[in-house]
């Protein structure tokens, strides 16, 4: 939720910086699909992990997609809500 809200300030206070956003949708788009966004720093193999519930893969991925789809909403919400008080502390 939060990186998706802080695009949505910074294209508020900086309209121009839409097309570098623009040139990020690739990456995005791969690492919500899955794919890997950077080459592993790690060499040594990781212990083996407890055997994960059915599902839950699937679940993460639709909860951080939500939350990336909340984001901007949220952050509207926020800036709503702040001017309000401010116009109630300026009364």
């Amino acid at each position: 939720m939060g990186l998706t809200a802080f695009y949505a300030a910074l294209l508020r206070q900086r309209p121009a910086a839409l097309l570098g956003l623009v040139k990020l949708l690739p990456l995005a788009a791969g690492y919500l699909k899955g794919g890997r966004t950077a080459p592993p720093e790690e060499t040594t193999p990781a212990p083996a992990a407890p055997k994960e519930p059915p599902g839950l893969e699937a679940e993460l991925d639709r909860r951080q997609l939500q939350g990336m789809l909340k984001g901007p909403l949220v952050y509207a919400k926020s800036r709503r809500l702040q001017r309000r008080v401010a116009a109630t502390l300026r009364a």
